[in-house]
């Protein structure tokens, strides 16, 4: 996922920034940092109960969920049931 990140931010010639919120931190501060101007999109990966879903689907911060469908975002996701189905058939 990272790779393939760094791919599309280097042909649009935008910077790629990781940034992790640890345990502690309140929802509405995060949500702060990230519409201060200074992100132009996230790429999100979180559980689907977590309270800043919500506040992001509702910014102007365009915004797509990885790994978990969430139903506040876009989403991109791995169906991983399926992909497995077919490998034991190969």
């Amino acid at each position: 996922i990272i790779t393939g990140l760094h791919l599309g931010c280097e042909n649009h010639r935008k910077d790629l920034l990781l940034y992790g919120e640890f345990r502690g931190s309140m929802s509405d501060e995060i949500y702060r940092k990230l519409v201060d101007g200074k992100t132009d999109g996230l790429v999100f990966h979180t559980p689907p109960d977590n309270p800043l879903l919500e506040m992001i689907a509702n910014s102007h911060l365009p915004a797509v969920a990885v790994v978990d469908a969430v139903p506040q975002l876009p989403s991109v996701t791995v169906d991983i049931t399926n992909g497995m189905q077919r490998l034991a058939e190969y």
